[in-house]
């Protein structure tokens, strides 16, 4: 049976950002259990959430790959590799020498970009064919007044993921899917796997209290949106005026 490396990279502590140890919180777990003969004929799954150190993400590189040559793992999943999380040169240059598979899920165009994470709200498609003088330097990501280093933060990632033996990506709507296919990474393998939901915490409850302890007119119907950015400038106030409409 295959083994399986999983890596939750991101920081616990932001909530943007840990998605990739809360996965890792809810995964079964298996080769300490397979060591010790507790379990058989399962596969064999490690994980590890290296968190966020330093300011360069050499340390967690330098970990993994320790961790890759120690297991051997037959296949390596990641998720989000924002934030300095990991040192993008390093971790991939390891696994074009060592030709480990690779499955890659993205939650965001943050991958085939020079640094947005989104580009709907600018309709900006630089992306396409190479990133440069970014309309959002000033206002997304990492900010910057100065400089304008998108072009050879595109450049760098094309080289950096390309080239993969075995690379599978998969994204969470069909809107996303389209769009890694217009991108540098199109030659790959992409699977859409929607986000899962736990229908026992998100289901539909009625609870008249609500209107009451906010003041709310309970014959009027309510659109809750929640969003870390919320101005008319942004793509959820637009959708959320649209479905206003709509109701």
């Amino acid at each position: 049976k295959e083994k399986i490396l999983v890596v939750g990279l991101g920081n616990r502590a932001v909530t943007p950002d840990a998605l990739g140890p809360y996965v890792v919180d809810n995964l079964y777990i298996t080769r300490h259990l397979l060591s010790e003969g507790i379990v058989k004929d399962v596969r064999e799954i490690s994980a590890i959430c290296p968190g966020v150190m330093a300011q360069t993400g050499i340390e967690s590189s330098t970990i993994l790959k320790a961790l890759c040559d120690e297991i051997k793992p037959d296949i390596v999943q990641i998720h989000n590799l924002h934030s300095n999380c990991l040192n993008y040169e390093m971790f991939f240059t390891y696994l074009k020498e060592r030709q480990i598979p690779v499955v890659w899920t993205f939650h965001d165009c943050w991958p085939f970009t020079g640094k947005c994470t989104h580009f709907v709200a600018n309709g900006c498609r630089k992306w396409e064919t190479e990133c440069g003088n970014c309309p959002q330097r000033h206002t997304s990501g990492s900010i910057t007044w100065f400089f304008d280093k998108t072009r050879k933060m595109f450049n760098q990632k094309k080289k950096w993921t390309t080239g993969l033996k075995s690379l599978d990506i998969i994204v969470c709507s069909h809107w996303l899917k389209s769009e890694v296919q217009k991108s540098f990474l199109k030659a790959y393998p992409i699977h859409m796997i929607y986000n899962w939901i736990d229908m026992t915490k998100f289901c539909e409850i009625h609870d008249d209290t609500v209107y009451e302890k906010y003041g709310l007119n309970k014959n009027k119907k309510i659109i809750v949106s929640v969003s870390a950015l919320w101005d008319d400038k942004t793509t959820r106030f637009a959708d959320a005026l649209r479905l206003a409409e709509v109701l």
